[in-house]
């Protein structure tokens, strides 16, 4: 945005399909996009944005809306897989809100939920609205197995399942407040 900003304030805007070369969005897209590539993941599922930006230059006021229906994320830095992967997450008044996180990695399962406002997120730039309140995270993870973690040592077994809710009004680690309750911890080392 910062790059389609100044191209505009230039006058460089060259036609009305004309994307900027620099700036944030395009080249982490096209990073990202790579990277996957490059890293032998391997994806499926339905994926859908839809929605509006409204503002001006000095202003930008997106509201966007993502959702994934029946993901699929294989790679060997998420060995065994992600699947049954469905999110349902928003963009606007300022804050970023996954509605609904649900998915499986391996045998478990795994729920989330998280709202974050954009003033929370180094590096947003200022064009964006401002929201208040803390950023939240709740998630549940139930029927581990710790075999499944990668590089887990041979022998180790069990089953672990656990709730965990979090929050924070500043951008720093050390801010964070919550809980980790574990619901299920069996581990085994044979």
């Amino acid at each position: 945005l910062v790059g389609l900003r100044r191209a505009v304030a230039r006058n460089d805007w060259r036609d009305p399909f004309d994307l900027p070369e620099r700036g944030l969005l395009i080249p982490k897209l096209s990073h990202l996009a790579f990277t996957m590539q490059e890293n032998g993941q391997a994806h499926d599922g339905a994926l859908h944005l839809e929605g509006t930006i409204r503002g001006n230059l000095a202003a930008v006021d997106p509201d966007l809306g993502l959702t994934i229906d029946n993901g699929l994320v294989l790679g060997s830095a998420i060995d065994p897989g992600i699947s049954d992967l469905d999110l349902r997450a928003r963009l606007t008044g300022g804050v970023a809100t996954v509605e609904h996180f649900a998915g499986r990695w391996g045998a478990a399962t795994i729920e989330a939920a998280a709202r974050v406002p954009l003033s929370m997120v180094p590096g947003t730039p200022d064009i964006f609205p401002t929201a208040t309140g803390p950023a939240t995270l709740t998630a549940s993870l139930v029927g581990l197995s710790p075999a499944a973690i990668p590089g887990a040592p041979e022998g180790l077994s069990g089953r672990i399942s656990a709730d965990v809710s979090a929050s924070s009004d500043r951008p720093e680690p050390a801010a964070v407040e919550g809980y980790l309750t574990f619901t299920e911890l069996q581990v085994g080392l044979q």
